[in-house]
């Protein structure tokens, strides 16, 4: 996805709400409401990166399929 693509897809959601990032859980059904920023990579030429991070979880605990 190119940034321009990522704007027009915005530009389509409401405008007043905030946005959430979460890694869910296929089996267990548990959510992490996770931090998100975007970032230029400067050495890339090509490259914008979106960075997901959790204050608290340092490893996402393994969910084992069943």
């Amino acid at each position: 996805m190119k940034v321009k693509d990522l704007i027009e897809k915005l530009k389509e959601l409401p405008q007043e709400k905030s946005v959430m990032c979460q890694v869910v859980g296929t089996s267990n059904t548990t959510a992490w409401n996770m931090f998100f920023e975007f970032q230029d990579v400067k050495d890339s030429d090509w490259l914008v990166q979106l960075r997901v991070s959790h204050p608290t979880i340092k490893v996402l605990p393994e969910v084992k399929e069943q």
